[in-house]
Parts: structure tokens; sequence; C-alpha cells
């Protein structure tokens, strides 16, 4: 969580009573910051709101397929450096079976490799990962509900990069990048729910 007045990361403390409560770490520090510390519980009880009523419209895989088609080219970038990290890890290996290279050589490169190797990951099959996620996330509200403390913090990690708060409300949420698509889906379909409104309902329940 970071807090929007001072863009500095709040910390969480349990008080004498057990409960949990939020304040801003810079104004922890003595520095200048109009914020104002509240009790976890508040912000965990406004993204169940969020989580209960967010939408998985029925052609969600077409819209996210189409969302994810510009991050098409980075995947194909990812499998194209693997298999070259690949064709130069077989290629040291005839290199020190021939004694073109020192061990030291070989073992130098073979580690670089691998560790390159390592931060390569290739996506799983996409409509596949897409059942997946939107399962997660059309069941995420119960679990968040039933859930103890560490389990929702668990939770906030997985589905959020940045959550920034103002005072007692959640002002913004960064979703995970492989989640965003869903979580602009769902604000478009309330989007599209508010403007078909009657013009006499001027409060439309529609997430942050």
């Amino acid at each position: 969580m970071w807090c929007k007045y001072c863009r500095s990361k709040v910390h969480i403390h349990q008080n004498s009573t057990g409960k949990a409560r939020v304040y801003c770490g810079s104004k922890a520090r003595g520095f200048d910051c109009e914020s104002k510390s509240t009790f976890l519980e508040v912000y965990e009880a406004q993204i169940q709101w969020y989580l209960e009523n967010f939408i998985i419209p029925e052609d969600y895989k077409e819209k996210i397929v189409e969302a994810h088609r510009k991050l098409q080219a980075s995947y194909d970038d990812t499998i194209n450096r693997r298999s070259t990290l690949e064709r130069r890890l077989q290629k040291i290996k005839e290199l020190y079976k021939w004694e073109h290279i020192s061990k030291d050589e070989y073992l130098a490169d073979y580690n670089e490799i691998q560790k390159e190797l390592r931060t390569l990951t290739i996506p799983d099959d996409k409509e596949k990962t897409l059942e997946k996620l939107a399962y997660f996330l059309a069941n995420v509200a119960n679990a968040w509900k039933e859930g103890s403390q560490e389990q929702r913090n668990k939770m906030t990690n997985v589905l959020f990069e940045e959550i920034w708060i103002e005072d007692n409300k959640v002002a913004a949420i960064k979703p995970r990048n492989e989640l965003r698509p869903f979580f602009q889906l769902s604000y478009e379909e309330h989007l599209q729910k508010s403007n078909k409104r009657p013009r006499g309902d001027s409060n439309p329940r529609s997430p942050p």
C-alpha cells in the first residue's frame, strides 16, 4: 500500500487488542504528510465490495485475447530468446567436449546462460490460462470474505501490484499485469450499465 498524499509506503501495526492499523511511513518518521491513520479492516471492506461487484462478461475470452494481442510480440521475443540461449548452451558443450575452451570458460558461460534462462517464462496455453484466471476472479470475493488476515494479505499480493490510500478510503489500485484485462473489462461493463441508467439515478454503484 502507498500513501496518495506523499507517495510513501504505508505500514501496518497491530495494537494491543490485535487490530491492525495502517499509517504512513513518512509521517511516522516525522515528515510532513496530511494522511490520517485508520484500521486495516476499513480498506479491506472496500476491496471486498469491489471484488463482489466484479463483472466477467460471457465473451471475456474474445475481448481479452484482443487485449493481449499487443503482448504477443513480447511472448514471441521470449520464445526466440530461449531458443537462442539453448543453441548457445549446446554450442559451448560441444566446444568444451572438443577442448576448444577451458573448463572455467565453459562453466562461466554455462552458469550465465542458465541464469538468463531462469528469468524467461513462456506463457501457458492462452485459453486455459484465461479460464483459470476467470474462475479465480469469479470466486475471489468469497475467498476474501471467508479468509483470514494472512490469507487476505496473500490474495492482495496476487491481485494487485499497488494500492493507493487516501485517509480512510482506497483511492486507486493497480492490478497485476496478467489480471489487468479482466479489471479493464469489469470497469467497462460497469461504465456501460451506468450510462444505461435513468437520469434520475445519480448514484450508480460502480467500482472505484
